[in-house]
This record gives C-alpha cells, sequence and structure tokens, in this order.
C-alpha cells in the first residue's frame, strides 16, 4: 500500500488521486465499519446496565469518515465512489441499529431472521447520505490537487450538508449523528453550542481528511516540501486546538463562553442565583411492555408510580418548595377525559403530597367518541391538585406512532405494526409551536418547560423551538420496546447534545431507563439502570441565558 499511496495522479486518464486494489478498497471499509460501530455505544459497551465490557471509544468514529474520503481519493468514477461509500455505510448503520429488530420481533410477532432485512432496508437509506457526500466530494477532488487545504473545508461543508439533509428528508432520522459519540467526552461536544451537533459533525469530518492528508505527506517524504505540509498541518494544529480548547475554557468557565460570540442582545439574563434552583424526581416505575396497556394492568400500574414517588418524597428535605416529579412517556394508561376517575384520584393525591407532576399520558379529541384519534401528551398538575394544561407531541415516530405513506394498506405490514402501535393505533401530532404556560414555584421564580416527548430530543429544530420559551428542557420517553441494547443509550446521547445547543439543564425520565439529569454542559450528572425500578433525586438550574447557536439558528431559521 505504500508504494500505491507514493503514486499520486498514476492515472491521468482517471479521476483517482490514488490507486487501490480491490483488496485494499476492502480493508479500508472494515476500518471504516469498526470504527463507527465501536465508536458510538454498542451492544459491548459496559455502561448503564447493558452488561458489555468496552469503554467508551468516540474517537475511533473518526475512521469512518476517514474511509470515505479515502473512497472519493481511490474512485476512478462517481458511480465508484458512492458504491464503495453505500456498502460500507450500510453495514456501519445497520450494524449500529440492530436493536430495530427488538419491536419487530417482540411486539410485532416476526421471527428474528425476519427482521433482518428491515434492518438492513433502514441501514440502506441511512447510507444514502454519506455516500452523497463521497460523490460530491470526488468531483471536488477533480479540481483542487490532493494537498489542498481547500478540500477540509469542502469536507466539513460537504458533511455538514449530508447531516442536515438526513434530518429533513422523509421527517427526518438524524440518529447516528457523528458528535453524538463524543458525549462521554464532554470536552469534545462544547462547540455545539456555537455550532450545532451537525456542523460539529462536519467540522470531525474535516479532521479526518486532514488526518489522512498528513499521513499522506509523510508516506510520500513530501514534509520536507513545506509549501505542501505547512499548510496541512497547521490547518490540523488549528482544528485540534480549536476544537479542544474551546472545550476545556467552556468546562472551566462557570458563565457560558457562547454569550461572547453571540451578536444578538440577550432578551433575558441570569436569574437571581438563590432562586434559580427546582428539585426534581424522575420515577422510573419499568412497567412491561406486555401489561402497560392490559386494562387489568390499570390500577396496578398507576399505585406503582405512588408508591415510587412517595418513597422519593419522603427523602424531600424543604416542604416550602415543592419539588417537579415526572413520570415517563404515557405512563397513565387513560385519557384525562375519558378517564374522569382515575384521572381525579390522581390530581388529589398530587394535592395531598404537595409536589408538581408531570406525566406522560393519552389524549382523544374532544368529540372522538370512538378514540380513533390519539394523541401522545405531557399533563402537568399543580402542587394544589390543579390541571395546568398539556403537550401534545408534534413530531411522531414513522412505524412507531402511525405508519407512513399508506402501506399500512398492505394486510401483512399492517399486521405486524398493530402490534408496535403503543396498545390504541395511529397517533396524530400536535402543534409544532405550543408550549406550556410558565408555573410560578416561589418569590420571582417561573418555571418554563420546555417538552420534547421520546424521539423529539434528536431533532435540533424542535428543541430550539421549546427552549425558545422555557428554562428547562424535559425529555419523557419510553424505550423498553429496545431490549437492553444501546437504543437507550444512544437516544440520551442525542438527548445531551440538545443541552449543549440550546445552554440548558434537561432532564429525561423513562419507563425503563435509561433516566437522567443532563446539564447544561451536557455532562451526565445522574442516571438509572436500565430495567430497573428506581427513582433519581437531582437539583437543577434553571437558566434563560441563550446560546450562541440558539440566537443564529432562529435567525437563519436553520436546522
Amino acid at each position: 500500500m505504500k508504494n500505491t499511496l507514493k503514486k499520486l495522479q498514476a492515472h491521468p486518464n482517471t479521476a483517482a488521486q490514488i490507486n487501490l486494489s480491490s483488496k485494499q478498497k476492502i480493508f479500508c471499509g472494515i476500518i471504516g465499519i469498526l470504527g463507527f460501530c465501536l465508536g458510538m455505544p454498542n451492544f459491548m459497551t459496559k455502561d448503564f446496565g447493558i452488561g458489555g465490557f468496552l469503554p467508551a471509544l468516540p474517537i475511533l468514529v473518526i475512521l469512518f469518515p476517514l474511509c470515505l474520503s479515502i473512497f472519493s481519493f481511490s474512485a476512478n468514477s462517481r458511480f465508484e465512489a458512492f458504491k464503495n461509500s453505500w456498502l460500507t455505510s450500510v453495514l456501519a448503520f445497520s450494524a449500529s441499529l440492530y436493536w430495530l429488530a427488538y419491536p419487530l420481533s417482540n411486539q410485532g410477532g416476526l421471527p428474528v431472521f425476519v427482521t433482518i432485512p428491515f434492518v438492513l432496508l433502514v441501514g440502506a437509506y441511512l447510507a444514502l447520505y454519506p455516500a452523497l457526500f463521497s460523490v460530491l466530494f470526488q468531483i471536488t477532488l477533480t479540481r483542487f490537487k490532493p494537498y489542498s487545504p481547500i478540500l477540509c473545508f469542502i469536507a466539513t461543508f460537504l458533511w455538514y450538508f449530508q447531516e442536515v439533509l438526513c434530518s429533513l428528508m422523509f421527517t427526518g432520522f438524524p440518529w447516528l449523528n457523528l458528535s453524538m459519540a463524543f458525549v462521554p467526552w464532554t470536552i469534545c461536544i462544547q462547540l455545539v453550542s456555537i455550532c450545532g451537533a451537525y456542523f460539529l459533525a462536519g467540522i470531525i469530518a474535516g479532521i479526518a481528511l486532514l488526518f489522512f492528508q498528513s499521513f499522506l505527506i509523510v508516506i510520500n517524504q513530501e514534509q520536507k516540501n513545506f509549501k505542501v505540509s505547512l499548510p496541512i498541518f497547521s490547518l490540523l494544529a488549528i482544528f485540534l486546538s480549536s476544537w479542544l480548547g474551546f472545550g476545556y475554557l467552556q468546562l472551566k468557565n462557570d458563565n457560558t463562553l457562547t454569550e461572547m460570540f453571540s451578536p444578538f442582545k440577550q432578551e433575558t439574563n441570569k436569574i437571581d442565583n438563590l432562586n434559580n434552583k427546582l428539585e426534581v424526581i424522575l420515577v422510573q416505575a419499568n412497567i412491561s411492555q406486555d401489561q402497560k396497556w392490559d386494562r387489568k394492568y390499570f390500577l396496578q400500574t398507576i399505585n406503582a408510580h405512588k408508591q415510587l414517588s412517595l418513597e422519593a418524597l419522603s427523602k424531600h428535605q424543604n416542604p416550602e418548595n415543592p419539588p417537579l416529579v415526572i413520570w415517563a412517556e404515557t405512563t397513565m394508561p387513560f385519557d384525562t377525559k375519558a378517564g374522569v376517575s382515575f384521572f381525579e384520584d390522581l390530581k388529589e393525591f398530587v394535592g395531598n403530597n404537595n409536589f408538581l407532576l408531570l406525566f406522560g399520558h393519552i389524549s382523544f379529541d374532544e368529540g372522538d367518541y370512538l378514540f380513533n384519534h390519539p394523541r401522545n401528551q405531557a399533563g402537568i398538575i399543580s402542587n394544589n391538585g390543579e390541571y395546568l394544561g398539556s403537550y401534545s407531541k408534534a413530531h411522531l415516530v414513522p412505524f412507531g406512532e402511525y405508519i407512513p405513506f399508506y402501506i399500512d394498506r398492505i394486510p401483512f405490514i399492517y399486521e405486524v405494526f398493530q402490534g408496535i402501535l403503543q396498545g390504541v393505533g395511529t397517533f396524530i401530532p400536535g402543534d409544532i409551536n405550543q408550549k406550556f404556560n410558565s408555573i410560578q414555584l416561589r418569590n420571582n421564580t417561573r418555571l418554563d418547560m420546555g417538552m420534547l416527548i421520546c424521539y423529539e430530543s434528536i431533532f435540533p429544530n424542535i428543541a430550539t423551538k421549546r427552549a425558545s420559551s422555557a428554562n428547562l428542557l424535559i425529555n419523557i420517553s419510553n424505550d423498553a420496546w429496545f431490549g437492553k441494547s444501546a437504543a437507550p443509550i444512544q437516544h440520551l446521547y442525542l438527548s445531551a447534545l440538545r443541552a449543549v445547543e440550546q445552554g440548558r439543564y434537561l432532564v429525561r425520565c423513562t419507563n425503563s431507563g435509561i433516566s437522567a439529569v443532563v446539564n447544561d454542559k451536557g455532562q451526565i450528572i445522574t442516571h438509572s439502570s436500565l430495567f430497573k425500578t428506581e427513582f433519581i433525586h437531582a437539583e437543577v438550574e434553571l437558566i434563560n441565558r441563550n446560546t450562541f447557536y440558539h440566537n443564529i439558528s432562529n435567525w437563519l431559521n436553520i436546522f
């Protein structure tokens, strides 16, 4: 391979910058796949109760964009760049999304081997976007020399472009974002408060390309040619020092550095430090999916949440400041209008025990006596037992809450996904611009909640809308569908990116894990384990200041 890499532009009649054999391309693809799968949370991850043995290795994901860049350098045509990158990406995404087979098998009733094509199909779709990066980058390479420093900026913007495109097309599924892998290394994700998770992923791709260009320079002994080596080595040093240096300063500085970069006047400033604390209790009742929608278990489900809440409240130290207790997505299996007796009993329970309760439940539209149009909602009850309103989930999960493109008309598809549609059928979305009203806590302190139900937390644009009128982000979810897999960890990491982007604390309450409290720097302060019945007691800050990313994304209306 060394001799091959020495022969840049070996074939002037082709578009290839370097010439690789088929075996070398296969080896490169394997390295990219392994780097992606091991860099992302996977089934071998040792944290959060999965039972694995591997520590977090986020740096390995850099091998994935590096591999795709090599395919662009070595491709003789756009089709070859697309083919090699797409095949590699299919395997990388499918292996990382293996957990999609769980609900199809457990709730859909399909044999495990039948679920494999579906996982591969999702992987094949998501692979189109990094493959597009390789094609566009290969086109660019024909116009620049292989050592051109401009290529790193082009790679950055092209990767950013494909990440944004993936988040928008067909309702969007931006799940395996490169930035997500670095959540365990908090210093590496601070830049998202400036540029967002998608652009940080582009920067990571640009760094990967600079490493490859540096490798070519060393292999070809071009490091002695300062006109070639100096710009590349300098850019690599600048990118790395900016990435890690900003992270270090941001974590060290109590006052967010992103305010220094913002050209906009802050509409709200820091509230009094003595009054911006709120005690939260996250109740993880660990209700089985098989029992969740079975009417004979309704009282058992309700009582389990009450009992765990009372146990947590017994540790509450300040009765003058009622805590916020949170129950997970669709915790209460009744409609607040139809299940009047259950609901009245719940309000009385909250009032008698002096706490605020945010709980997930389903609801049906007024006058919908056939209960054909459920909404996935979060409701809030004040500490005096008054129902203060609800939020309806705006961005629904395809195949989990509705079946898109009318394919449910195919009998086999309909039967499979009926078991997954949360026991109540096809949901309808709420208004994307809805919000909770402010809740007066004490003195001049307000609680403004930005709700993100389930996988709404993976979308930066939704989090930006919620943070515009919120000083605390709340994510309620139910990831029990996916068993003891990497899915809950991946979901938690994506949610943590939203906390950094918006400069808000984020509390995440789930039915079976992983429940967690994430601070405004993306640090996971405390968390539960998977499939454990437990509660989390924590104190959070209510933050009103906005990050640069929040301001610029609103102004430009970018995601």
